[in-house]
């Protein structure tokens, strides 16, 4: 069945956007968003788009194995970050993908970071256009990379 990208912005997603492009040193300022329809966060980072290259590496294939896992982090901690836990969950090949979200550090005294985690259920074909839109977002092609999940 065909989704139009209208139809599409009330799915569960994780969604990374490059606002502001790469200084000299190649230093750009990123979002991540993800929700699941109950729940969601957002979180800026700054890091390198060459990041989503190897993010997309990493993932290429995904799942190999029925216990497959991948992590993965970009940002960088005290000043954002988005770490991701791709998970294998049976030998189906049924996929999960829990994202975490880690802002700055809070201005009180126990100098704490303020996190969520998003859990999203993902298809195999999914992540192959995600690896599609992230080797476009690290190349400097496209601004955004989204992986839409399975609805709740």
């Amino acid at each position: 069945m065909y989704i139009d990208q209208d139809s599409r912005k009330d799915l569960p997603c994780l969604t990374f956007l490059l606002l502001v492009p790469g200084d000299d040193d190649g230093v750009a300022l990123f979002k991540a968003e993800a929700q699941n329809g109950s729940f969601g966060f957002s979180v800026e980072f700054y890091g390198y788009a060459g990041q989503f290259g190897e993010l997309a590496s990493c993932i290429r294939g995904f799942p190999s194995e029925s216990k497959s896992v991948v992590e993965f982090t970009v940002g960088a901690t005290g000043i954002g970050t988005c770490m991701l836990k791709f998970i294998c969950v049976d030998a189906l090949g049924h996929m999960g993908l829990w994202v975490t979200g880690e802002s700055r550090r809070t201005p009180f005294p126990e100098k704490k970071y303020q996190h969520a985690t998003v859990a999203l259920r993902i298809e195999a074909a999914a992540i192959d256009r995600f690896h599609a839109e992230l080797l476009a977002l690290a190349s400097g092609i496209s601004e955004k990379a989204v992986l839409y999940a399975v609805e709740p």
